[in-house]
């Protein structure tokens, strides 16, 4: 007999992307000095002298592929399906990241297709292993390369790589639904999405697919796509005229039901929702409430909160991987079929079924550059795009004296960028949300590459007029405990911890002059916030609105280049606008 003993740590969230593994409950837990017999398992099931079920009792996470065992009511079969999951990539194709806490390089496309190939290798290696490469929607906005492209290169490297589906996230709409229905037609793949609507009854946009089904093997799998219904508060509400979002149990649930009537295997759910794992390793968030709804679903693979989870809800394995290219993750399924399988931990599993799903291991994993050489193939893509728009992305347009952050907070680069808008648009006063603020400025030459990873989405400065009783009601709606709205011309205290409506205490000009309730002000935002993103209501009441059509990143490369044939350089604006009171 052969003993193996390896390392166990069990998921846990350390910062918003992290390493996570989960391993089902009951299997015995890896640690120093614990024995597995895992390689005694795989021996024996590659034998045929031990069922899939006795093997899964073994060794969570072991070697065992497709094995066909004779039964006395029949022949049963037993797939690894090992699902191969990418979310929230944002354009992320050049290799431009160190993981925060190793400063290790990591992502870039032909790394992570690196990974992506070395995962469907062992995966195939395996007797009768199975693979499924799916993502899990906002893929193509947030770089300059995916962005000047109109994320054609993304749906490039996809292709490349055999992505099976896609679900639709918040940021597909980024461009509108005529470029969305250009990239469906380059895409070998589908875009999912049950729960988005034309008008509404029941019909679907034509660039949408509800669910698709591929076959692997013998099994036939169907995939369904989900979509946060909170798009219309996320996306610039002016790209989704005519759409309906609805909240997603329901529907995929019915959805679901449909499949396994029409002989689906294996239900696999692709959503964009969000969420996050505790470290106690409970998965919460909307996507925990969605699986918690679910019947007659195996596994949900999600994104849409930038974070790692690889956890159960509702016995369903549930599995977020990180963002930008940063963490790969891997679900690896036994799937039973025939006469005398078992019901599995999978809600997909019942009695009756002719296939049973259980979980054998899912991990999260960095995807380190120094670990893998990047993929020729996926690099050589990128490439034959990149060139396309080098002059223009590598030009120069300012240099930073030192480091400029950003943060949900108050910081530095979102005072920057509102002064940019504030004096682009002759305004008194400027608002603009910290989460359209995508990345800080580094010390050095300033490019135009680097302007899009900081703003990738293609806003416009749009100005009105607003009362001072306006100007409070939106600092109170860009107020909360999750942070605070960017502002230039103004300075004002708030409680975030006091109820919504009352958490602004004090407002002022950046004269020190108190802001007049009764007083006119010109004030300018951005498109998305003066259309209502983000639960702003009250820009939309401003008299004289008008959308100067000015992107605000073509406003913030114009002032530094400006800045920079000053001979200048520039420096981190001052904190001080925000006091938070305790």
């Amino acid at each position: 007999m052969l003993f193996i003993k390896s390392s166990f740590r069990r998921a846990r969230v350390e910062s918003r992307e992290t390493r996570g593994t989960y391993w089902p409950a009951g299997s015995p837990r890896r640690g120093p000095g614990a024995t597995v017999f895992a390689v005694a398992a795989s021996l024996l099931l590659l034998t045929g002298l031990m069922a899939p079920s006795q093997a899964g009792a073994v060794s969570a996470g072991s070697a065992s592929a497709c094995v066909q065992t004779g039964q006395a009511a029949g022949k049963q079969t037993s797939t690894l399906l090992t699902i191969i999951h990418v979310t929230d990539f944002h354009g992320a194709l050049l290799p431009e990241d160190k993981d925060a806490a190793t400063q290790r390089p990591v992502g870039g496309a032909a790394v992570v297709a690196s990974y992506i190939k070395t995962e469907k290798s062992k995966a195939l290696a395996q007797r009768g292993g199975e693979v499924l490469l799916v993502a899990s929607g906002d893929m193509m906005q947030g770089s300059a390369v995916s962005n000047l492209s109109r994320g054609a290169a993304v749906i490039s490297v996809m292709n490349e790589l055999g992505f099976e589906a896609c679900a639709v996230g918040n940021h597909e709409f980024d461009w509108g639904t005529g470029v969305l229905a250009e990239r469906k037609r380059q895409a070998k793949f589908p875009f999912l999405s049950a729960n988005i609507f034309a008008g509404e009854g029941t019909k679907q946009p034509a660039w949408v697919l509800p669910y698709t089904v591929v076959r692997k093997g013998g099994l036939k799998i169907g995939i369904i796509g989900a979509t946060t219904e909170d798009t219309p508060v996320v996306a610039n509400p002016k790209m989704l005229v005519g759409l309906r979002f609805d909240k997603p149990a329901a529907v995929v649930n019915r959805v679901a039901a449909k499949l396994r009537k029409e002989g689906a295997d294996v239900i696999v759910v692709l959503s964009h929702l969000g969420g996050a794992q505790e470290r106690d390793g409970s998965v919460t968030g909307p996507v925990a409430e969605f699986a918690s709804e679910l019947k007659g679903v195996d596994a949900v693979l999600d994104g849409h909160s930038h974070t790692v989870a690889a956890g159960v809800v509702n016995s369903i394995p549930v599995m977020i991987s990180g963002s930008n290219g940063r963490r790969l993750g891997v679900m690896k399924l036994e799937v039973v079929c025939g006469a005398g399988q078992r019901s599995g931990a999978g809600s997909g599993s019942r009695a009756g079924a002719r296939c049973t799903s259980r979980l054998v291991e899912q991990e999260v994993e960095p995807t380190y550059g120094d670990s893998l050489e990047p993929d020729k193939a996926t690099a050589a893509v990128v490439d034959s795009y990149a060139r396309k728009f080098a002059a223009e992305i590598d030009r120069v347009v300012g240099v930073a004296a030192a480091d400029i952050s950003t943060g949900r907070q108050e910081s530095a680069l979102g005072n920057l960028i509102a002064d940019i808008m504030r004096e682009a648009a002759g305004a008194e006063i400027a608002f603009t949300n910290a989460g359209g603020i995508r990345a800080g400025l580094d010390a050095g030459p300033i490019t135009v590459g680097e302007i899009f990873r900081i703003l990738p989405f293609d806003n416009t400065i749009v100005t009105m007029y607003l009362t001072g009783e306006q100007v409070k009601r939106a600092l109170e709606e860009g107020t909360s405990s999750r942070g605070v709205v960017q502002v230039s011309g103004l300075k004002f205290s708030c409680r975030q911890a006091d109820p919504a409506g009352q958490r602004v205490k004090s407002i002022a000009l950046e004269n020190g002059t108190p802001l007049s309730p009764s007083g006119r002000y010109l004030v300018a935002t951005n498109d998305f916030m003066a259309s209502g993103g983000d639960r702003y209501a009250t820009f939309k009441e401003g008299d004289t609105i008008l959308n100067t059509q000015i992107l605000v990143r073509e406003a913030a490369i114009s002032w530094l280049d400006k800045v920079r044939q000053a001979g200048g350089q520039v420096s981190p604006p001052s904190l001080g606008r925000v006091e938070l009171l305790q």
